[in-house]
């Protein structure tokens, strides 16, 4: 338990006003927080299902950028800093700046506790069966400091009560991969901070596999590697030996052990379909929690490409015959003779030899093309597609190895790759005239521009959550930046991305944020669906309504992406459904012809949410004034995207001006009858505009 604020800096309380904002959300979490602090350890002793958010509680208080950790940063600063009477400079001086909280750096410990508070209230309502009343929910919309109060009313309710028994989470879908009676099963469940290792023992390419598990303490042991890969469909049509028993795998992991196998040296790594107990949900749930010190852990970290793109992909005809296809191979000996899939060598080949596009000559318009290409094709792979891989990639210490038609380089290359692909396209765009036209007929040319044009339509290089966590990237945000490791961030720059399991959008990203509230994520395989999403919206609403209302399905007709029936009230996002959600995430407000925006202010909007209800203040956004059904974007994504919007934007702006010139006829005639002219009343053709331009 912590001391007095006042205690930690009383010179600061009385002698240098100026700078107390600084100091505010430290001040408002202290006052809550022996209140705060006997609740959670009550409810953590009365029911197993509070002790998460007690470890969020604790991680708070006492773990990385904790509440202890930056009163003890405060100390140390304010005791060396040559003017007392300033805030210290140094609290200010980050390697990333931050996309959030800029005027204070500390802000982010209120916004921590008031979701660690918020969550123990959503799951005191929902273990006890309660609700709260209006009243109670206008008070913390109104205050959130309130919500403390809250707290300690529905604790004290509670004890009179008996706590409801966990729902069962029906398995309507079998599991993976069972263990066979004959085949191996792991021998005990994991426990603490204990992992299992794969030891892939020596042998020749062909050779049956041979291999063995270990087990490691994260907290004392080394983890040599780790694998990152996407599993692909669930066929368990191959076998390895496990301690000379078989276990069943998938075709393309058996390809990968192949690949990985040394012919002379055991090769120990990490893979999550072994090293887990897919059948055992306990551990399951365990090991996922264990992720991020197990990536942060491994001295290395193998990506897992393959052969890619795959030959069903590639056709025949190389991109000189067939320009507009974008993985279509690159003729023999092009490109003085570098291999199509080798990035690192043709990075080396165009770094040597680029000058200005306009003085381009074929070899460097060849190696160009190569380059783009190649970028092209790494990040078309479904690799970048999936929720689990972004942890995968980001924690590392070391630079990740990519592994891609059996050449190796580290994540950097690609990123050095990436940066050349950018500053081709920007060259491209001031391109003259005269080149364009003397170039048009040139096949080449045309499967370079093709090249551009796919790079521009994916918005490969700046939407790619995962490059602006790699230290690699330089971006602005980074995971030494507490604020940007916010649930509300996280959850909406993730929120593209696929899983398997619906349940995994949710769980894979408690590695990314701050370990206090990561916790609660609550990773837990034996709860539905239905309830893992309903409180991650529950959440979503109570940290930010104006984003909330942004982020999610309000510019598309929601669908329901699952298939084990209804998900929830309707306030519940569904968060499998990732290409429900546009580009641009906003409603487009079509009349102002401006960008897309919401119209909603996040001050006008006030929401609480609990397991049974949604408490919103209403917010008007804008008019209507023209409506069609949005596509589905699953099977075609981006170019269902940008065919529907351009075809949308031609038919309203039609609209729109049919309705101005109805207006100005209305107006003309309203004028005409205030004159003596006879005409329908002003209200009965008011009445008539507000059917067009309204839906209700």
């Amino acid at each position: 338990m912590l001391n007095s604020y006042y205690l930690y800096l009383p010179r600061y309380t009385m002698s240098t006003p100026d700078i107390m904002p600084q100091f505010e959300p430290i001040i408002l979490v202290d006052m809550r927080l022996k209140s705060v602090d006997a609740i959670m350890e009550d409810l953590s002793k009365r029911d197993s299902r509070f002790r998460f958010i007690k470890e969020s509680y604790d991680e708070f208080l006492y773990g990385e950028f904790g509440l202890h950790q930056v009163i003890r940063q405060l100390k140390t600063s304010i005791s060396n800093s040559p003017e007392p009477d300033r805030w210290p400079e140094d609290l200010n001086q980050r390697k990333y700046p931050s996309l959030l909280f800029q005027e204070n750096p500390f802000n982010y410990l209120w916004v921590i506790f008031y979701d660690i508070v918020t969550t123990a209230i959503y799951e005191l309502l929902n273990v006890f069966d309660i609700d709260i009343t209006l009243q109670q929910a206008l008070e913390v919309m109104e205050d959130r400091s309130r919500a403390v109060v809250l707290l300690e009313a529905l604790n004290e309710k509670s004890k009179a009560l008996s706590p409801q028994p966990a729902k069962p989470f029906p398995l309507n879908k079998p599991v993976l991969n069972p263990p066979k009676e004959d085949g191996y099963r792991h021998p005990n469940r994991l426990e603490s901070t204990n992992i299992r290792v794969l030891c892939i023992q020596p042998g020749p390419k062909e050779s049956p596999i041979q291999c063995s598990l270990e087990e490691r303490n994260l907290d004392n042991d080394i983890i040599e590697e780790a694998l990152s890969y996407v599993w692909g469909k669930p066929l368990f049509d191959k076998a390895i030996d496990i301690d000379g028993s078989s276990f069943d795998i998938t075709t393309k992991l058996n390809d990968i052990l192949r690949s990985l196998r040394h012919e002379d040296v055991t090769r120990k790594i990490w893979i999550d379909a072994i090293c887990i107990n897919q059948s055992d949900l306990e551990e399951k749930s365990h090991q996922v929690r264990l992720m991020r010190d197990i990536y942060s852990k491994a001295q290395k970290t193998s990506i897992w490409l393959g052969d890619w793109p795959t030959e069903q992909m590639i056709t025949e005809s190389d991109f000189v015959r067939d320009p507009l296809n974008v993985v279509a191979t690159v003729p023999e000996g092009f490109g003085n003779s570098v291999d199509q899939y080798d990035i690192a060598s043709i990075l080396d080949e165009y770094l040597k030899c680029q000058t200005d596009i306009s003085a381009w000559d074929e070899k460097q318009l060849s190696l160009g093309t190569m380059l783009m290409r190649c970028v092209n094709i790494i990040l078309m792979h479904e690799w970048w597609e999936r929720v689990w891989t972004i942890q995968e990639a980001a924690l590392p210490p070391n630079e990740p190895i990519i592994h891609l038609r059996g050449y190796q380089f580290p994540f950097g290359t690609l990123i050095s790759a990436m940066d050349a692909a950018a500053k081709i396209d920007d060259e491209w765009k001031s391109i003259p005239d005269t080149f364009i036209t003397a170039n048009r007929d040139n096949d080449m040319y045309i499967a370079f521009v093709s090249q551009i044009i796919h790079w521009r339509e994916r918005q490969i290089y700046d939407n790619l959550f995962l490059l602006m966590l790699r230290p690699e990237k330089r971006k602005q945000v980074h995971l030494s930046n507490p604020q940007d490791r916010l649930f509300q961030f996280v959850l909406r720059a993730a929120d593209s991305y696929r899983a398997t399991d619906p349940r995994d959008k949710i769980f894979a990203l408690e590695s990314l944020l701050i370990r206090s509230i990561g916790r609660l994520m609550n990773v837990d395989y034996n709860e539905s669906t239905d309830a893992v999403f309903k409180r991650a919206t529950a959440r979503g609403w109570n940290q930010s309504a104006g984003a909330a209302i942004c982020c999610y399905k309000l510019s598309v007709e929601q669908y329901n992406s699952l298939d084990d029936g209804a998900l929830g009230p309707s306030w519940v996002h569904d968060l499998a459904c990732s290409d429900a959600i546009t580009p641009h995430r906003f409603i487009l407000r079509i009349k102002d012809r401006g960008p897309p925006i919401c119209g909603v202010s996040r001050e006008q909007t006030k929401c609480f949410a609990t397991p049974r209800s949604l408490f919103c203040s209403g917010v008007s956004i804008s008019t209507v004034y023209y409506k069609e059904r949005f596509p589905d974007l699953r099977e075609g994504g981006v170019k269902i995207y940008t065919q529907f919007t351009s075809r949308f934007l031609e038919q309203a702006g039609r609209k729109i001006l049919r309705l101005e010139r109805q207006m100005q006829d209305t107006t003309r005639d309203i004028t005409a009858r205030r004159t003596g002219d006879s005409g329908p009343s002003i209200n009965t053709e008011t009445e008539r505009l507000s059917k067009d331009c309204h839906i209700s």
